[in-house]
């Protein structure tokens, strides 16, 4: 399954799945950060949405802090 058949699925633009895709693949420390409400302050869902993220969740707790 490709971004456009899922955004075809959903009815969304395939821009937009492919911005959000990533963020199920976030970090277990991230996503326990955003869930405590401990996250850096410029950690918001737009530029979660916008940034590259790396595949490693390492990587990406290094870039996200």
């Amino acid at each position: 399954m490709n971004t456009s058949s899922i955004a075809e699925a959903f009815n969304v633009d395939r821009a937009d799945v492919g911005r959000i895709l990533p963020l199920a693949f976030l970090s277990p420390k991230m996503l326990n950060a955003i869930l405590t409400g401990s996250q850096p302050a410029s950690l918001t869902p737009r530029h979660l949405a916008r940034i590259e993220l790396p595949i490693g969740w390492v990587d990406q707790d290094s870039v996200l802090q």
